[in-house]
């Protein structure tokens, strides 16, 4: 992934991105479950804000921000534009 520039920026975990009642609004990940995945809905603590592709707001625990960054759908964590 050299040269590629992600989708998305990342940013510190922040309640204020995140629609009340959600799993997100709870200081969990949200990201983990939510495509069918089998990794019964991920309880880890969020630490990363995030929004998807179609500008859709998530969390995601340390694992997720990884994964994300990995794959080039969001920037590391300070390193947004």
């Amino acid at each position: 992934m050299l040269g590629t520039r992600a989708e998305n920026q990342s940013y510190p975990y922040d309640v204020g991105h995140h629609e009340p009642g959600s799993v997100a609004a709870t200081g969990r990940c949200s990201w983990h479950g939510w495509d069918g995945r089998t990794v019964e809905s991920c309880s880890t603590e969020a630490v990363v804000s995030f929004q998807d592709r179609q500008g859709h707001w998530h969390s995601g625990c340390a694992e997720a921000l990884t994964e994300l960054v990995e794959r080039g759908e969001v920037e590391p964590l300070g390193q947004g534009a």
